[in-house]
């Protein structure tokens, strides 16, 4: 998935950062997200390649089996 996925230089073609151009580069990095690669900026675990994912359990009212229905 990691080569499959398009590089952010791809796509970001120019980056403003406190009023002056700055290098995309050193902006923005891929990360490494549940559903796959993603560009982003300031992101706090972006080099944290130890990272485990674990989908959440789901709960609703009204998810599931249905009793007593009139």
């Amino acid at each position: 998935m990691r080569y499959a996925s398009p590089q952010c230089e791809d796509f970001i073609v120019a980056c403003r950062y406190e009023g002056k151009m700055k290098n995309c580069k050193t902006l923005i990095k891929r990360s490494l997200i549940a559903t796959g690669y993603c560009c982003s900026f300031n992101y706090h675990y972006n080099n944290d390649r130890s990272r485990q994912f674990v989908q959440p359990d789901i709960y609703s009212f009204n998810y599931g089996d249905v009793e007593n229905i009139e």
